[in-house]
């Protein structure tokens, strides 16, 4: 019986033993997790927004603001590229990559791009408060009422929103995050300017992935923006803030119909669809396809910015070792981004 009872208290014993081992090796594991992520993060993490010196920000910035707030979201190696080509392309212009919520930049040190990204010593990337963002512009008390984050487009709604509340603030240049940037800002005369997007009969459109306010006539404008989205703004309207109501606001600022036959009115220049657009959303396929590289090429030689069409090629990555029109223009834009990833 003696033999037993001892038996079973070694046996209680070494069990003990083996779950304080599991738990100190489980406490080790995210312990040195948590220490690397601290660690990482002080690397990776400048600080909020608003702790930047507005001097970085008032100087004719660039701006690109992700809205997106899911848990597995990643920005993609395209994404980092519009970023890299921005600041590579304006060495002198400080570029300001906007996330929304701190908690964002957990996920961010997962991210391979960023170590690239933060040898360019003009990329600042920050998190944002909505609250301090649209401080001190007319979407101040608005935001408060909660209708955006009840609706089911929040992330496109709240792009739209905070790219007018920044250039309303600050002046600037706006991109989209999937804008590469071909020429230096400074060489583009026009200090307030967007892009004619379609021109079709009976329809025009300006997109607002790239928008450039400077001076007192583009915050003018700026603010007809953010009133007409106070005024008129549905939730359940997915397109209605973007692209309509940049065009609805040009015109009646402009006080006419037709964009090609008045392209510049009160300082503010419409751009050519060739600028910014030269391909088209529903041709997206033409800056991946092998066989459409010299025509897509040929269409961009004479443009500031190209559009990459996200929304439409997200899921189309394309292997560095195919000779297709977007390996070309990043291997010159996006240097860094390009010479790391196999795959964009």
């Amino acid at each position: 019986m003696k033999f037993i009872f001892n038996r079973k208290i070694l046996i209680l014993i070494g069990i003990k033993l083996l779950l304080f081992y599991g738990i100190h090796k489980v406490y080790r594991k995210y312990s040195s997790e948590w220490e690397r992520c601290k660690a990482n993060s002080a690397i990776i993490i400048e600080d909020s927004f608003s702790d930047l010196p507005r001097e970085k920000i008032i100087n004719d910035a660039i701006f690109f603001i992700e809205t997106t707030n899911s848990t597995d979201h990643q920005l993609t190696a395209r994404q980092a590229c519009a970023i890299e080509s921005a600041a590579y392309v304006n060495p002198n212009k400080e570029v300001i990559v906007l996330f929304l919520t701190a908690s964002n930049y957990i996920r961010l040190r997962h991210w391979p791009h960023f170590k690239h990204l933060l040898k360019y010593k003009n990329i600042h990337l920050r998190y944002f408060n909505i609250n301090d963002l649209t401080a001190d512009t007319p979407f101040e008390e608005w935001i408060e009422t909660g209708y955006v984050s009840n609706s089911p487009y929040q992330t496109s709604h709240l792009s739209d929103i905070l790219r007018y509340a920044v250039l309303y603030k600050y002046s600037g240049l706006y991109l989209d995050l999937d804008v590469i940037t071909i020429k230096p800002i400074d060489s583009i005369k026009h200090k307030n300017f967007a892009c004619l997007e379609e021109n079709r009969k009976r329809f025009q459109s300006i997109n607002g992935a790239v928008l450039r306010v400077s001076d007192q006539n583009g915050r003018l404008l700026i603010h007809m923006m953010i009133d007409q989205v106070i005024k008129t703004y549905d939730s359940r309207k997915h397109w209605d803030i973007g692209p309509r109501l940049v065009t609805k606001v040009l015109k009646e600022y402009c006080e006419i119909d037709d964009f090609l036959k008045t392209t510049e009115c009160k300082n503010f220049k419409i751009l050519p669809i060739e600028k910014c657009y030269a391909i088209e959303g529903y041709e997206w396929y033409k800056f991946y396809r092998e066989s459409d590289t010299k025509l897509a090429l040929k269409s961009t030689k004479d443009s500031y910015y190209i559009h990459l069409w996200n929304y439409q090629s997200s899921k189309n990555k394309i292997s560095k070792s195919k000779n297709v029109a977007f390996n070309v223009l990043a291997s010159k834009y996006c240097p860094l981004v390009y010479e790391n990833n196999d795959e964009l």
